[in-house]
């Protein structure tokens, strides 16, 4: 702590003298503090976005919903991980932290958005093939943002698979105005600590201009605050409770559901605790009957990154580390919290070129990426349960490596009309996630786009090992036609998937100005999400009698798996009030199809002649099951409303219905797992000194229905219901002086104790996601631009 104390000191005392530097050598006229929030797009004069078109738009010409975050409001108000933004965007749930997998999380329109959110770090995909999510943590590069692009609804008549609930597009700042830096170090509660710095600007002269940018950061904490109500939230038997029901336990003649099994019961019945969890737990069970054994929840990630801009050419690298705690948010009876060094990590490496030409009517952009993903062969699960030799340690791996290549064109014969043309190739290698392995996995086993498979494992075979090889290939077109008071946009993506056939999507939309103030747009599109190669080829099988070399498959591989289809409509109002006032209201439906589920099917004794009798799990598309939500979005955004002060506040309020056909037989259900019916935000924002700044951010929401319910016969119990929540966030910052400032930020003032987004969906979660109690961070920051 010292060290980092003392490296802080240090960062901040250079930063200090550049701008004592800087104030004899540059005029800054800038008035940092007369910034605004979050951004709908009437508020926003002069700002172009790119994500809606493929190529620089007016957002207030845009037929659809887009919310752009931009620069100053990410810097202003401290946010580093994507989920940050999130939680400030209209109609967004979040979960800090969600799962082991897939990091932080949060629901776009009632889906996902990790997995049905195409995201993108400056319009090129950033998701890698084999998890079909990107797992957020403090890795991506928000705080070196120039804007963050929010799109709501599909998308996928440009950018592919994925982009079904709508696209993040994280643009990164360059060089183009001149000299910048940033830095910020920040101290908190439970060993938090987070460091970043950001350096750019540009060499040459005349049309030989250079221009780089150069960033980094690293974000650290020993333990999430997440553990309370422990003898209920993490009590080991819930998931019997959970998947079974009807589950008892008979004790003495009494039946006793799971959740009422605790030590001071078991010894009023005269039975023995020890006696009681050698019989039912798994063997390296540790704890009470209803509390396991805790140790710390940590959780860490770190960035670097580099941009070079030179005559039309871009190049750009980053390199992505997060690793979290293995055993958040899931069973406690299958997994262990007693170990703080076990953990689930990545890294996610992408190189990236890009060119870019202008004539007078037509452009031309090329890009070409690649991106890699290596787990961190080190990643492991604490289980209860034995492997065979007898350890609780479980290794797991994976990998994958995306060549990405792309280019399109766009034409603007008038300023009405613009057509934009375009062409990507796909290539992937994958090794989907491993079986549980004895020992690390031997990185140098695996090369990028290799079938070769290592030896057989003893007992197991090859099960658990897949590697694999897809391509796929698409061309797009987009009209973009602008008449009087109508704009009018026609897509139209073909794919072509080596996995799982071809794809057609198209979208349809229109904006008419009602007045200069007053706007109407609709649209309809539809989508997919492919099927990753995690859920394609998941495989787990553990020992159930080793002397006879009897083996239990708990879930086996499906790699038939098909995409679920996506479509949706929506139509909108927004009016700029008066100068102060603005409102934004939309109303959607989507519904998706052929969803990807898990499903109990009897085990195969033709592949796996030595599976113990019973039954296994898989995924499977299901034909029946449908998803559909209907919602309404309303935003209202005021500024300067006490022009004193600068008070500014936005109100967003949805409301969403939905309804699900399960896949277990067609029930039906009048409820959209995982999305409450209403989720209000309200942030407020104002200046009392001309250098203090002070910000309140107010989340409420209905209650929801878990994802996991055994059956439709559960829908209306307690149990599988979760409870809405309110929670107050605050950040107070305060500018030294033009560059520097200081700034205290408390999360969940209240210290509410509630829960988050399901960490895996399935049977494995607790019964609900515990998120952090209060924490309190105070940091500096320093930027000048």
């Amino acid at each position: 702590m010292a060290r980092k104390l003392q490296f802080i000191a240090i960062l901040f005392f250079s930063f200090w003298h550049v701008e004592l530097y800087g104030q004899d050598n540059v005029l800054l006229q800038r008035d940092v503090l007369d910034l605004e929030d979050i951004r709908s797009i009437e508020d926003v004069e002069g700002l172009k976005v790119v994500s809606g078109s493929r190529s620089s738009k007016d957002p207030a010409d845009l037929p659809f919903t887009i919310y752009v975050i931009t620069r100053e409001e990410i810097i202003r108000n401290g946010y580093i991980t994507l989920t940050d933004v999130m939680k400030r965007v209209p109609g967004i749930k979040v979960s800090q932290p969600g799962g082991a997998e897939e990091g932080e999380l949060f629901l776009m329109r009632g889906f996902k958005g990790n997995q049905y959110t195409k995201i993108l770090v400056n319009d090129i995909p950033i998701q890698p093939s084999t998890t079909g999510s990107f797992p957020i943590a403090a890795q991506l590069p928000i705080r070196q943002a120039e804007r963050i692009e929010v799109i709501f609804g599909p998308a996928s008549s440009i950018y592919g698979a994925d982009a079904t609930a709508g696209v993040i597009n994280i643009i990164t700042k360059g060089a183009k105005d001149g000299t910048f830096a940033h830095a910020d170090a920040e101290l908190g509660q439970f060993g938090y600590n987070y460091l970043n710095f950001t350096v750019g600007g540009k060499v040459g002269k005349s049309s030989s201009i250079l221009e780089y940018a150069f960033y980094g950061s690293s974000s650290s904490t020993s333990d999430l605050n997440v553990v309370y109500d422990e003898d209920f939230l993490y009590h080991p038997l819930a998931v019997f409770q959970l998947s079974y029901p009807d589950s008892t336990f008979n004790i003495n003649g009494t039946n006793y559901l799971p959740l009422e099994i605790n030590d001071e019961m078991l010894e009023k019945e005269g039975v023995d605790p020890e006696d009681f969890k050698k019989e039912l737990y798994q063997p390296f069970y540790e704890g009470t009957t209803s509390s396991p054994e805790f140790s710390s929840i940590p959780q860490s990630s770190r960035q670097l990154g580099v941009e070079l801009k030179y005559k039309g050419w871009t190049f750009r690298y980053s390199d992505m580390y997060r690793k979290v705690h293995s055993s958040v948010a899931i069973s406690t009876y299958h997994y262990s919290r007693s170990y703080p060094q076990v953990f689930l990590g990545e890294y996610i490496r992408r190189g990236t070129v890009s060119y870019e030409k202008s004539w007078e009517k037509i452009s031309s952009t090329t890009n070409l990426s690649y991106l890699s993903l290596r787990q961190d062969n080190n990643s492991a699960h604490s289980v209860n349960y034995p492997n065979l030799e007898n350890s609780n340690i479980a290794y797991l791996y994976q990998a994958s490596d995306d060549l990405f290549l792309e280019q399109y064109f766009t034409y603007q014969p008038t300023d009405k009309v613009e057509l934009v043309m375009g062409a990507t190739y796909q290539y992937s290698g994958n090794l989907p996630k491993t079986n549980e392995l004895e020992s690390p996995f031997d990185i140098k086993s695996y090369a990028p786009f290799s079938l070769e498979r290592t030896r057989p494992h003893p007992v197991y075979g090859f099960f658990g090992y897949n590697p694999l090889r897809f391509s796929n290939a698409a061309g797009y077109v987009q009209l973009f036609y602008s008449v009087k008071k109508l704009r009018f946009m026609l897509g139209l993506r073909g794919d072509r998937d080596s996995r799982y056939g071809a794809k057609i999507n198209p979208r349809i939309a229109f904006l008419y100005e009602l007045t200069p103030n007053a706007k109407l747009y609709t649209s309809y599109g539809t989508s997919y999400r492919a099927p990753s190669s995690l859920l394609a080829y998941s495989s787990l099988v553990v020992p159930y009698d080793a002397t006879n070399m009897k083996l239990s498959y708990q879930i086996v591989p499906n790699p038939d798996l098909k995409a679920e289809t996506f479509s949706a409509v929506e139509l909108g109002y927004r009016h700029n009030l008066n100068k102060n006032w603005s409102l934004n209201m939309s109303g959607y439906f989507n519904q998706i199809e052929d969803l990807i589920v898990p499903q109990v099917v009897s085990l195969d004794t033709v592949l796996y002649p030595n599976g113990a009798p019973g039954d296994t799990r898989t995924f499977l598309n299901s034909s029946s099951a449908t998803s559909t939500l209907f919602g309404l979005q309303m935003t209202v955004k005021g500024k300067d409303i006490i022009p004193s002060v600068k008070l500014m506040t936005d109100l967003h309020i949805s409301l969403s219905e939905g309804k699900e056909i399960l896949p277990d037989g067609g029930t039906k259900i009048s409820l959209f797992r995982e999305m409450p019916g209403y989720i209000g935000q309200l942030n407020v924002s104002l200046f009392p000194t001309k250098n203090l700044y002070l910000n309140f951010t107010n989340t409420m929401t209905s209650s929801w229905l878990r994802s996991f319910i055994p059956d439709a016969d559960q829908v209306n119990e307690p149990l599988y219901k979760i409870d809405g929540y309110y929670t107050l966030d605050f950040l107070g910052r305060y500018y030294i002086s033009t560059n520097i400032s200081s700034y205290v930020r408390v999360t969940n003032v209240f210290d509410k104790k509630y829960g988050g987004i399901a960490a895996t969906g399935l049977d494995v979660d607790l019964i609900y996601n515990p998120q952090p109690g209060r924490n309190i961070q105070v940091g500096l920051s320093f930027n000048l631009e």
